[in-house]
């Protein structure tokens, strides 16, 4: 799959129900512009699934957001919270702190 530039490198340790830490790993590349009513990211976070997905909306903006949007949504009643190298919590970047 042709990949742009990444926006999000996000790597942390996610933590399960269960209080297991796993690697999770994640990429979400700039837009790519379909036609005038479309456009798609493309995803790489193999916590999820091993091959890189797209993800659609109606335009740049909106392909960005329901990319993270996506990504949480499937995260949300899997993983309890997300842990940097030194066991501080962190976030996935919301598409406010990406789209400006």
């Amino acid at each position: 799959m042709e990949q742009a530039n990444e926006i999000i490198n996000f790597s942390a340790n996610a933590i399960d129900l269960n209080g297991v830490s796993h690697p999770f790993e994640l990429s979400i590349y700039a837009p790519v512009v379909v036609d005038e009513h479309s456009a798609y990211c493309v995803i790489k976070c193999s916590y999820l699934r091993e091959e890189e997905f797209k993800i659609f909306g109606v335009d740049e903006k909106q392909a960005i957001s329901e990319a993270i949007n996506f990504i949480k949504n499937m995260t949300n009643d899997k993983i309890t919270s997300f842990l940097d190298d030194d066991g501080n919590p962190v976030s996935i970047p919301t598409p406010d702190e990406i789209v400006k």
